[in-house]
């Protein structure tokens, strides 16, 4: 078969998802894409598998003009085309979606709501120069009925290699909310539709960890998993809880409804959403039980509370994981909480230990 004449319609060969179109664009940006980032690596001292990192340098460049018009390409010839896509990979390595300091960062990817209190903490793995920089990425948006959606990713690994496909996640992310116009949808459709826009274009072995979390205005809280998910309740005063849930990665098995849970929120009622970095971290330490039991996570907040048994196990050894948290206070006392004795939420939740096992097995 002949060669794509033009940028365009090689482009229109990626949206197809026609193999050969994939295959062309690696032969045009291997040598190119290998050189530039050899070139970062070695300027900012990082030690990572080159392989991994150009193949994931690829697969953005990849989803990237997947997720463009192909209008956008018209009439370029194959240097210009070329060199935009280096000058795009580029700016990524040089300006990182992470964090500066000590990766706190506030809940700007959030949407504002007057019945949501945010509080967020941010740790990517690694940097560049002062940025902070992984393969965890979190957002949000709000429907016009005031519902709220907050959405975690990990992306497999971590470094720069899991970052580079992690900055893709934005473009995927907008994408999936036009693929339901006119309706809201349920959580599980809207990952779905997330699972067949990234399921031929990760590389082989690579898939995204995610949960999305859909509150209305009325307290209802519902949970869709793609992989492993736990998440931390407490309600009023009572003891904090957890919740372990689980489905298919992204990019393996598309979500299902069945996979949903729903809980019940009352005003002043936290809800804690982490990527399993949070876990890693903690698991020399007591895990989760290990903040639960403290007398001063009564005190605080559930993410106050973990970000400060976090920086303890900090203090004695390296980061293992990108780390990603996200508290969501409930303020509007319409709902009804769950009434649940205090103690620990474990059970009928999928993952429990008397149920299903790990709650971080995919299916």
């Amino acid at each position: 078969m002949d060669p794509y004449r033009t940028p365009q319609e090689l482009v229109e060969g990626l949206h197809a998802r026609q193999p050969r179109a994939r295959k062309e664009l690696f032969a045009l940006l291997r040598g190119p894409i290998d050189r530039l980032l050899t070139g970062v690596l070695k300027r900012y001292g990082l030690h990572e598998e080159m392989d991994l990192v150009v193949l994931h340098g690829l697969h953005h460049a990849e989803t990237h003009l997947r997720f463009r018009p192909t209008s956008a390409v018209a009439g370029l010839s194959w240097e210009a085309f070329r060199a935009s896509l280096l000058m795009h990979v580029a700016k990524l390595a040089v300006n990182p979606h992470g964090s500066a300091g000590n990766g706190l960062i506030g809940p700007t990817l959030l949407p504002a709501s007057p019945m949501v209190e945010y509080e967020t903490f941010f740790r990517p793995y690694a940097r560049l120069g002062s940025q902070f920089f992984g393969g965890d990425w979190y957002a949000g948006r709000s429907d016009d009925d005031g519902t709220v959606w907050v959405f975690l990713a990990d992306v497999t690994g971590h470094g720069f290699y899991a970052y580079l496909l992690a900055s893709a996640l934005p473009a995927i992310w907008a994408r999936c909310w036009l693929l339901h116009p006119g309706r809201s949808p349920e959580p599980a459709e809207v990952l779905t539709a997330m699972h067949d826009l990234v399921s031929d274009c990760l590389p082989d072995g690579i898939f995204l960890e995610c949960l999305l979390a859909r509150l209305d205005p009325r307290g209802k809280m519902t949970f869709s998993p793609a992989g492993g998910a736990r998440v931390m309740v407490r309600y009023g005063s009572q003891s904090p809880g957890m919740m372990k849930l689980r489905g298919s990665w992204l990019g393996l098995k598309a979500p299902t409804c069945d996979e949903q849970r729903e809980i019940q929120l009352g005003a002043g009622d936290e809800v804690l959403l982490t990527t399993d970095g949070v876990f890693d971290q903690l698991e020399d330490h007591g895990g989760a039980e290990g903040i639960f039991d403290r007398p001063a996570t009564r005190m605080t907040s559930l993410l106050v509370s973990f970000r400060e048994g976090i920086e303890r196990s900090l203090a004695n050894e390296p980061q293992k994981d990108d780390i990603t948290m996200v508290l969501l206070r409930y303020q509007d006392g319409r709902g009804e909480n769950a009434g649940l004795e205090d103690g620990p939420i474990t059970l009928p939740f999928p993952g429990g230990k008397s149920s299903f096992g790990r709650g971080d097995v995919p299916v």
